[in-house]
């Protein structure tokens, strides 16, 4: 029977449904429940793989119910599998199979939004993916009589993502912005996308527009093309710029870091100033003139030669005058420009600090007023302002708080008030919005998708340098942490998948990583960056599997449309802005995490993870692996640090740098600070992203049986376990957890046959709860000894007999989650006189019994096999001839049903034709398979079991 056509994505497709029913004439066994049993081969008539959850194929998922319900795009596609199904009941058996096809999907959608006629050249397109598999996308020019071309291959023409190879999302949006593009010609662009197991299957979409460009042309002279700062009066003239609209230009100064720093805003073509001092000992400058229009903008420099000028104190007398002459013309931007000027030379000259000093604190006063004006009138020069900002220092502190709250307002109008912040969540987070004093208007537009820019962004940061003092926790450091929330959203809008954007400033370092998720569970991301010159070395953080799950593939936009990852919003702090305890004391930087929505960044709430995140934060200078160490949280609602959510786990050594790894339930600011109590063996030794277990002391007590001594080597075995338990719900309070450590500790002796002293270190953490012990190794054949009580307690563990009782419940270790490593422990010894090992003569028998062991399991083998093959023989046989059904339907539908004593050979009734179907990968529907079976109402009569297979939405 030929395959059908594939269904279309999305619709109800559903198979003919119909029932074959098969009867057996003999009488049933009494006894036994009904028992059901899914196989699946390929084609090849090997056993069906499925991908799990990680992405993973693994076997299929077992039931015990008459329904198994599994998605289609779990298969491999371009494969036909054969489902079967066993009905068992005493000594009768009855089977059915059908024969599906996966097919990979329909293509790609893809969407261009079409840039509106007259404005910037921005477009936006979103694709989406119809398969669980890779995706392969690109955007291009079309080559068309009567269209112009745009050749995408041309950095300077095209900017932004408009191509990927071999990408893994359900839906991905891309942004690419035009540069010089003729005025008035229409262009045509086409986006195409296509799954790379079926290249051939595209989805594709296009548009045309046309483009008003930006000034086209620009030249800028400056001359004299030497001179001295604050002493020469240069002259500038820009000239040479087209455009079909109005334009205004705009003047700056360039660093080396080519930083720009306003000179003169909406000016004239041409201008007479004195300019700021170069860098270096010859003083070079450069001076840039960007002219714009709606549309855009163009740049013309011009490199000039602008040596420092030595002032005397005298000097700032007529300084003085001609900033009063400017404030009396109103031109604020002129004072700023002057004292930028003159301070460029007189604020590395000895003798001149009052002078310096006053000017910055004036000019400070001026730039607030600036910031306030722009800020209300909605300018889009505010970021200029920042620029020139960072460049001086207030005196007093009334008016560092007043730039502080102006700068402050001024980053939070870059966000909507939609966006739902972590503040709103914890509470007491609608202060900063009551602040405002510009109500912002949602982009409904939608054309601007780009948040701030690094530079701006760093510019903000270097603002606030001189504005808050990192020995004091005030509201002006409450306004940075709330001005970095805000920035934090901008680094996270627009930011492309896959990809990181990372601020510098010597008060912290600012991270977005709009991550895939595809390896959180497994990988250490850097908090920081690896390199950065702020801090001595960036804090690490790996997520656990729950967040994966979570956010791998989620509803992130309120509608059906899934979206990929999370963008992870990052800090590391080298002071406490949140609270000035001395007492105990920090031992590391603070680090804050957060999770962003990527679509509209709004904040995803993180409160109790089953699956911990953990966190590897380097230590200070001076404090060693050695010292008592307390991972702490900032808590919102207690309002101070606190132990709860974050345990941890182990301290160890990186490359000369000790690092505390903290296990956290929760997310947030996350530090280290000093702990008394603090008694941890745990160490390791690692490699950048990786590590490697190793036991070692660092205390010398008695804990359990067990001293410390310096000096010795000895054979020791890290040991993990876990129960599937809800752990706050398990462990109430710390008597709990020390009666269940307890109990653990005496069923590990049990289970392994050691005496308790030899087991150290028992602890045991969230998620969900995981045991983590040291096994400590006789003097006498240490290997042996060990090898034999662990291979105990996994046995143990994997048959599900490790259980424990605490409070009258019974708790059972989970199949499978012992692992160990080998490792010696140098000075860990028990306590002498304490501890019952094997003995060498019994050491020398163990051989023996283990043989006497295997010989046992065998014969009982031998048995069960031999009474399996006896209880075969006597079921009841059940012929072709005892089937009754409706053939026809078999024929139609491309039923295929069987009824027989031997599930892997089914037999074939009648003519009926083996079912063939197609199922497509990329269809958002269930796949269902489940047998409906008749029975006489006594348990003991005939069977009439029948079976089926449909396809359910």
């Amino acid at each position: 029977m030929p395959y059908s056509h594939n269904p279309v994505i999305g619709t109800n497709h559903i198979f003919k449904k119909c029932v074959y029913f098969f009867r057996a004439t003999s009488k049933v066994t009494c006894g036994g429940e009904l028992k059901y049993l899914f196989s699946c081969v390929d084609e090849d008539d090997w056993p069906c793989l499925v991908k799990n959850k990680e992405g993973e194929f693994d076997d299929l998922p077992d039931s015990e119910s008459p329904e198994l319900r599994i998605k289609a795009n779990r298969f491999e596609s371009n494969k036909t599998y054969t489902f079967t199904l066993g009905v068992f009941k005493g000594t009768q058996n009855v089977t059915a199979s059908v024969r599906v096809k996966i097919s990979p999907g329909t293509p790609p959608t893809v969407q261009i939004k079409k840039p509106k006629d007259g404005v910037k050249p921005v477009v936006r397109v979103r694709i989406k993916s119809s398969t669980s598999g890779t995706t392969s996308f690109n955007c291009e020019g079309v080559v068309e009589e009567g269209y112009g071309y745009v050749d995408f291959d041309d950095k300077d023409k095209v900017t932004g993502e408009f191509s990927g190879e071999g990408m893994k999302f359900n839906q991905r949006r891309l942004r690419f912005t035009f540069k010089g593009l003729r005025s008035g010609v229409e262009y045509k662009v086409r986006c195409y996308a296509y799954h790379d197991d079926t290249p051939d299957e595209i989805g594709e979409s296009t548009t045309t527009f046309t483009v008003e460009s930006p000034p086209e042309g620009g030249a800028l002279a400056v001359e004299p093309a030497e001179g001295v700062s604050s002493e020469t009066q240069f002259s500038i003239v820009a000239s040479e710029f087209i455009s079909d609209s109005p334009i205004s230009i705009d003047y700056y100064t360039k660093d080396k870091r080519d930083r720009l720093t306003l000179l003169e805003s909406n000016s004239d073509a041409s201008l007479e100033l004195q300019l700021p001092a170069g860098e270096g000992d010859d003083g070079d400058i450069d001076v840039v003139a960007v002219a714009k229009n709606k549309f855009g903008e163009t740049k013309a420099a011009a490199k000039v030669r602008s040596r420092p000028k030595q002032f005397q104190a005298e000097d700032f007398d007529d300084i003085d005058s001609k900033m009063k002459d400017l404030e009396d013309q109103g031109d604020e931007a002129g004072r700023v420009a002057l004292a930028h000027s003159v301070l460029s030379s007189a604020k590395n000259q000895e003798g001149l600090e009052e002078e310096v000093s006053q000017l910055e604190e004036e000019t400070s006063i001026v730039i607030t007023s600036l910031l306030a004006s722009k800020r209300e009138e909605g300018s889009g020069d505010v970021g200029d302002l920042f620029a020139l900002a960072r460049k001086f220092k207030p005196q007093t502190e009334e008016t560092k708080t007043a730039l502080v709250d102006e700068v402050t307002l001024a980053v939070e109008d870059t966000v909507p008030d939609s966006v739902r912040r972590r503040s709103d969540v914890q509470g007491g987070g609608g202060e900063s919005r009551k602040r405002r004093r510009r109500a912002i208007e949602e982009d409904t537009d939608d054309d601007d998708e780009s948040g701030m820019s690094v530079s701006e962004i760093e510019d903000i940061l270097a603002t606030f340098e001189n504005l808050i003092d990192t020995t004091v926790v005030n509201n002006n450091t409450a306004n940075f942490l709330q001005t970095v929330d805000s920035v934090l959203i901008n680094m996270c809008k627009g930011l492309p998948l896959g990809e990181t954007s990372v601020a510098l400033s010597n008060l912290g370092i600012l991270k977005a990583d709009m991550n895939y998720l595809d390896n959180v569970d497994t990988t250490f991301l850097n908090v920081s960056c690896s390199n950065c010159s702020m801090l001595n070395h960036s804090a690490l953080a790996k997520f656990g599997s729950e967040i994966k799950q979570m956010y791998n593939e989620w509803n992130c936009s309120g509608d059906d449309e899934l979206c990929n990852g999370l963008c992870i919003a990052m800090a590391q702090y080298p002071h406490d802005y949140i609270t000035a305890v001395t007492s105990p004391i920090r031992l590391s930087d603070v680090v804050y995490v957060e999770l962003k929505n990527p679509e509209n960044q709004d904040h995803v709430p993180i409160s109790s993870l089953t699956q911990p995140a953990f966190f590897h934060i380097p230590l200070h200078a001076g404090y060693s692996q050695t010292s008592g160490h307390k991972c702490m949280l900032w808590s919102e609602s207690e309002e101070q640090w606190s132990a709860s959510g974050c345990q941890k786990t182990q301290a160890f050594t990186r490359d000369s740098v000790v690092y505390v790894e903290c296990n956290c339930t929760k997310l947030g600011y996350i530090t280290v600070h000093e702990s008394d109590d603090d008694v941890q063996f745990n160490t390791q030794t690692s490699t950048e992203g990786t590590t490697q277990a190793q036991s070692a002391p660092t205390t010398t007590a008695t804990t359990g049986g067990m001293s410390t001594t310096k000096g010795k080597e000895n054979h020791v075995a890290t040991a993990e376990l876990s129960f599937d338990l809800d752990y706050n719900t398990v462990i109430t309070d710390s008597e709990t957890k020390i009666q269940f450590i307890n109990v653990v500790e005496q069923k590990l002796a049990d289970t392994m046959e050691v005496d308790p002293s030899m087991i150290l270190n028992v602890t045991i953490s969230p998620g969900s709860i995981v045991v983590n012990f040291i096994l400590l190794a006789p003097e006498q054949n240490p290997s042996t000894s060990l090898n034999y009580s662990l291979t105990q307690l996994m046995l143990a563990v994997n048959k599900q007999q490790f259980t424990v009782m605490l409070n009258g419940q019974e708790y059972t270790a989970r199949n499978g989650s012992m692992t160990y490593e080998y490792k010696t422990m140098t000075g860990v010894s028990p306590d002498e006189g304490t501890v019952t090992t094997i003995s060498e003569e019994d050491e020398s028998k163990l051989p023996i019994i283990l043989g006497v062991v295997f010989g046992v399991l065998l014969i009982v083998i031998i048995i069960v096999a031999v009474l399996f093959r006896r209880h075969l023989a006597k079921q009841t046989k059940v012929s072709d001839q005892n089937i009754r059904g409706s053939t026809t339907c078999a024929q139609n539908t491309g039923y295929q049903g069987s009824v027989g004593n031997d599930m892997g050979r089914p037999v074939t009734p009648g003519n009926a034709a083996p079912v063939e179907t197609q199922h497509s990968t990329g269809q958002k529907v269930l796949r269902e398979i489940h047998s409906s079976r008749r029975l006489a109402a006594k348990p003991c009569g005939d069977i009439k079991p029948g079976a089926k297979f449909n396809e359910v939405k």
